[in-house]
């Protein structure tokens, strides 16, 4: 293995730290469906957690508005019921707290269709707490286009990613068509994210990323988020260590610092040999018997994605 551009880390709190940017937990919980996390005790696999608010509604912003608010009263819920364990996470400053049986809660839109609403919807979400914004999901909505379409950023989709140059925000391009990612890369002045996906190199899914792609992601000084969707990962249904298969051809790629998990736990089948939470520290054996050293394991499990939220909420105290 070859893992350029290594670095170290200047991250708050005690080490290791696990993080994961993303999961669809909230969505599953609202559904009565959760499985992958146990809030009672996800505290001993995670210090840091992506909860993405998945919207289904890609046109009609009315719906997606309505569907929005629906989410986030049971993110809210969530919050409130484990509120000694939870911890939302605004400002950089927040990931000072956690660890320790402390999890770091940063609340995440998958399909800003929202955004459409006016001119103020953005600043309204970040007011309420919102720190991730996906701009699409898979199919079009009121921005841009998807992995289903060819259409690529939309007026609206430009309008909104030059407003978040000005916020401490993170922005996910995953489920982003070609298209739309590289509009969308000439207009961001700040580090993005793809949350979920895999190497289009190792399966050639149209979610996963060109070695293209994942070229532009690091000179940006991006993350990529290796999921751990089973259909992404091969076409056998994937492996813990098929996880590790795509992030070594990352890291390779990028550079080991560019890459973290996204897991996508309760928003996709696992595959089988992994069943939730409690997997990762098999995952990171196996990373350790792949020939990665404790450190550039620990920097993939967490490390990595806590250093770039922690650059990214910089100054998000101050608004």
């Amino acid at each position: 293995m070859n893992f350029m551009n290594k670095r170290s880390l200047l991250v708050p709190g005690s080490f290791p730290l696990r993080a994961d940017s993303h999961c669809d937990t909230v969505i599953a919980e609202k559904n009565g469906c959760r499985s992958h996390i146990d809030f009672e005790c996800m505290e001993q696999y995670c210090d840091l957690q992506f909860f993405a608010l998945y919207l289904e509604e890609e046109g009609d912003t009315a719906l997606a508005v309505e569907e929005n608010e629906a989410a986030y009263e049971c993110y809210s819920s969530l919050l409130k019921k484990y509120e000694t364990k939870l911890i939302p996470v605004l400002t950089g400053a927040d990931l000072k707290n956690i660890g320790n049986g402390r999890v770091g809660s940063l609340l995440a839109i998958e399909n800003s269709e929202p955004l459409a609403e006016d001119s103020e919807a953005l600043f309204r979400l970040y007011k309420k707490g919102y720190r991730s914004f996906g701009i699409t999901w898979s199919n079009e909505n009121s921005l841009g286009g998807g992995v289903n379409t060819d259409v690529g950023l939309k007026p609206l989709g430009r309008k909104v990613l030059r407003a978040m140059n000005a916020l401490p925000v993170i922005v996910d391009l995953a489920h982003m068509n070609e298209q739309t990612f590289f509009d969308a890369m000439e207009i961001l002045e700040r580090p993005p994210i793809v949350t979920h996906a895999c190497c289009r190199k190792l399966y050639d899914h149209k979610r996963n990323l060109t070695d293209e792609q994942l070229r532009y992601l690091a000179e940006a000084r991006g993350m990529l988020g290796i999921t751990f969707a089973r259909g992404f990962l091969d076409i056998n249904g994937g492996s813990i260590d098929r996880i590790v298969d795509h992030v070594i051809h990352a890291a390779n790629i990028m550079g080991i610092n560019h890459v973290c998990f996204g897991s996508d736990f309760d928003g996709t089948d696992l595959p089988l040999d992994m069943t939730g939470q409690q997997d990762l520290e098999q995952l990171r054996r196996q990373m350790l018997e792949r020939n990665f050293s404790s450190q550039e394991a620990d920097a993939v499990l967490g490390e990595n994605l806590v250093s770039y939220v922690w650059e990214r909420l910089e100054g998000s105290d101050a608004l």
